[in-house]
């Protein structure tokens, strides 16, 4: 495909990914967007910072060691980013970055883009980062370390809720392993287990039944962030984020069709052993009619295949009863049984406002 400027005639090749307007991806052919997110890099420098969640921030004055350590980030992420990990830095601003991470299999957070802003104190690396992630406030918080105000807590907690290893360990710890970990230990399977206090009782079929309710919640949050970001996807990554759900819209939507008919949350698409509730079905189809309407705006057309998704999913009280079979101890309240074992706290959304 060719593109025409002032300078004459120039190829998809030629071109800076950061100057394509969603509308102008979303135009192109499912190759040429699929060519551009292939040759996206994992580490780059940018110039538009002005939807850096930390860009009004004041110019501090560094140090010269300060600058090196930066410089020393800058390499160690160029050389050894994961596949899952995308990073922008601004050469006019060494203290801040952007990094993406795509949300891991398995988990509430698949297939989903996750936003973070990062800014470098003039004491780092003796003080951690400042971290933020896009697209909060409006969904609540997604993560017993990730809180509505967008706040990223860099401590981790034992399944005993005692203080654990802390994300960030001044002068050691480097940007990469703390996104890394971000990846693996915060966006994981079971995130609420990780809230403080949470399994003071240990293990049981109550922790698992509101870490379930917990997952449900998170899920229907990450789609609401998915439709986000295709909306207003974070500057310097238009193409990536264009590339990426046009590449993923066909997992994404077969996904969200097995949570309507009844698979939970961590499952296969093709495991109906395990059933989610039905207020989590009639959320995820909630969601659909607007994650449908994102895709469209991406130009991502095998959507409208997925004429099912817009019917309305069974609501009947006697269609799903997993809970009353797998869980007979919870024919009790919701809240008479959180009470009685101090999860409450666990799942309420003054938690994740970090209060």
């Amino acid at each position: 495909m060719k593109r025409f400027s002032r300078a004459g005639i120039y190829t998809l090749g030629d071109s800076f990914p950061e100057s394509w307007s969603i509308h102008e991806l979303a135009m192109l052919n499912d190759e040429d967007v699929l060519q551009m997110y292939k040759n996206f890099k994992r580490f780059d420098t940018a110039v538009d910072l002005s939807d850096h969640l930390f860009s009004t921030s004041p110019v501090e004055q560094t140090t010269e060691r300060w600058a090196e350590r930066i410089r020393d980030e800058w390499r160690i992420l160029k050389e050894r980013l994961p596949e899952t990990i995308f990073v922008r830095v601004y050469e006019s601003r060494m203290d801040l970055l952007r990094a993406v991470i795509i949300g891991p299999k398995g988990t509430p957070y698949h297939d989903g883009l996750f936003f973070f802003d990062v800014y470098f104190p003039p004491m780092y690396p003796c003080v951690p980062p400042l971290v933020r992630y896009h697209a909060s406030g409006a969904f609540g918080g997604i993560n017993p370390h990730m809180f509505s105000c967008g706040e990223v807590r860099l401590s981790l907690f034992r399944p005993s809720g005692l203080t654990g290893e802390s994300i960030w360990v001044p002068f050691h710890t480097t940007m990469l392993q703390l996104l890394v970990t971000i990846q693996d230990r915060v966006l994981n399977a079971a995130p609420l287990f990780h809230q403080p206090g949470f399994l003071d009782s240990g293990p049981s079929v109550v922790a698992e039944y509101f870490s379930l309710l917990y997952n449900e919640r998170i899920l229907t949050r990450s789609l609401k962030i998915m439709t986000y970001i295709m909306n207003k996807p974070p500057k310097n990554f238009e193409a990536f984020v264009v590339g990426h759900f046009r590449n993923r819209v066909v997992d994404i939507l077969t996904a969200c069709k097995a949570y309507m008919d009844g698979v939970q949350v961590g499952c296969g698409v093709g495991n109906k052993e395990r059933c989610c509730s039905i207020e989590f079905r009639n959320e995820v189809a909630m969601c659909i009619r607007h994650l449908k309407f994102g895709f469209n705006k991406m130009g991502a057309t095998e959507a409208e295949k997925f004429t099912v998704l817009d019917a309305p999913t069974p609501s009947s009280p006697g269609s799903y009863s997993i809970f009353k079979a797998e869980f007979p101890i919870l024919s009790a309240s919701a809240s008479t049984i959180s009470g009685g074992f101090g999860l409450t706290s666990s799942v309420t959304d003054e938690e994740e406002d970090g209060n």
